[in-house]
């Protein structure tokens, strides 16, 4: 339970179940569509997903319609708490809601200390048509303002995993940067005037009258370069910390799943590396003195792996004719391209 309740909200406990109420507000909620019909509200140019899963509780996801502070009119929301129009009351409103769930591992894991609880959790498998995947959300949080820099450190991580990624990597981070989205790396203070962590990407909304949660992000953008064609986990999930209440939950922006296509800096000058399959061999040329490589074939199945120290390498792979994805990666760049074994 959180201690210092002279800085909560209306100075009051109270704790709500974990189900729907109706209040009139400005913002609309729907948490009656199933889960695949759900996703599609989320899913836009050159993705496919498949396999989507919820775990959380029974009101903990749905769309939202209509006009807000959070710089999105439509799309979807999960929460630690429940979906249902209490979300668009005054800031002056105390959201908190209690499932009575348990958390999750890899939130856990990012935490460090202390565990986790009402963990909400979306997943799917996801297939794009170019090299770049991103999406739009705003992250929100009752936790501040009063919380910030303490263990009440809400957590929430977009993980993604796949062909060419090393576990699960999190791109829930602050741009340009590799710091993680959460209240503690996020805020302006505990009173809300300071100090300043990151807060140029901070929202105080104690004062709004169409969003209950007191503080969330500006807009942001996570992305990740991926190799077109194969099939791709992505993880979007967030929990309570230290306890189960002062509801944290995540925007995410309609039909703003894209991808896109992008060049990195070693296709823009072609001189600088050499892929391509001679006979029964793959001819790398990094022009790295080190570098990593791998190869997958189109259902993504890795069928070869290898580091070299040279540069330039012959490597030998008895594999069938067809198309691959390679993914060589130096201390400078990644690199993924489609290549054609004869």
């Amino acid at each position: 339970m959180h201690q210092n309740y002279s800085v909560m909200k209306l100075s009051i406990t109270i704790l709500f179940m974990c189900i729907s109420i109706n209040v009139s507000a400005q913002l609309t909620f729907d948490t009656s569509k199933p889960i695949d019909t759900l996703i599609q509200d989320f899913v836009g140019n050159g993705v496919t997903v498949s396999n989507v899963t919820f775990t959380g509780g029974n009101q903990s996801i749905g769309s939202f319609n209509g006009s807000s502070s959070i710089g999105s009119s439509q799309g979807i929301v999960f929460t630690t708490g429940r979906i249902d129009s209490l979300i668009a009351t005054p800031a002056a409103t105390f959201l908190s809601t209690s499932c009575n769930l348990s958390g999750d591992q890899d939130l856990n894991a990012i935490v460090g200390s202390g565990l986790t609880y009402d963990a909400a959790v979306l997943e799917f498998d996801f297939v794009a048509t170019n090299n770049t995947f991103l999406f739009d959300y705003v992250f929100a949080s009752e936790e501040y303002n009063e919380f910030a820099g303490s263990a009440f450190n809400d957590v929430f991580a977009f993980f993604i995993s796949g062909p060419g990624i090393s576990g699960k990597q999190n791109i829930a981070l602050l741009p340009s940067t590799s710091i993680p989205v959460s209240i503690n790396n996020v805020n302006n203070g505990a009173t809300g005037s300071g100090p300043c962590v990151n807060c140029s990407y901070y929202h105080d909304n104690y004062n709004d009258t169409t969003l209950a949660f007191d503080g969330f992000t500006t807009p942001l953008t996570a992305t990740y370069s991926i190799v077109p064609g194969l099939t791709y986990h992505l993880k979007l999930a967030v929990a309570d910390v230290a306890d189960g209440i002062f509801d944290t939950g995540v925007f995410l922006q309609k039909y703003s799943l894209r991808s896109v296509s992008t060049t990195s800096i070693a296709e823009t000058k072609p001189q600088l590396m050499e892929m391509y399959f001679r006979d029964d061999a793959l001819y790398v040329d990094s022009k790295s003195s080190v570098f990593h490589v791998a190869v997958y074939n189109i259902t993504g199945q890795s069928v070869f792996e290898a580091q070299s120290n040279h540069g330039l390498e012959l490597f030998e792979m008895n594999i069938p004719s067809g198309v691959y994805a390679v993914v060589l990666e130096t201390p400078e760049t990644i690199v993924n391209r489609k290549i054609v074994k004869q």
